[in-house]
């Protein structure tokens, strides 16, 4: 049985299903399940098994490079916030020691 959810086709095993993984190891995807997935012959996708539970996702390529460049920007913006926090608490450091200087 397939289904979609965020243009992510999930696989599971249905007894009464059609769709079999066959002789060559391949399994038939239904043509309106890869349309809307925008998938073509010879397009590139990534597979994730769960076999304990007869589970098979399969995700679009293009959609694992566009996800994995959205982690590499945040992990870049967080590297970003976090050195202006770094020169934030140096500023307070240096602002606090002229406070003390002017407190004695």
């Amino acid at each position: 049985m397939f289904d979609i959810t965020a243009g992510v086709i999930t696989a599971t095993s249905d007894p009464a299903g059609r769709h079999t993984i066959g002789a060559t190891g391949l399994l038939a995807t239904p043509a309106q399940i890869r349309q809307l997935c925008h998938l073509t012959a010879g397009d590139l996708v990534v597979l994730l098994a769960q076999p304990g539970r007869d589970l098979l996702l399969i995700h679009p390529a293009r959609t694992v490079a566009r996800l994995h460049g959205f982690h590499q920007a945040a992990q870049a913006r967080v590297q970003t916030l976090r050195d202006q926090l770094a020169m934030a608490e140096g500023f307070a450091g240096q602002i606090q020691e002229q406070v003390d200087r002017f407190a004695l």
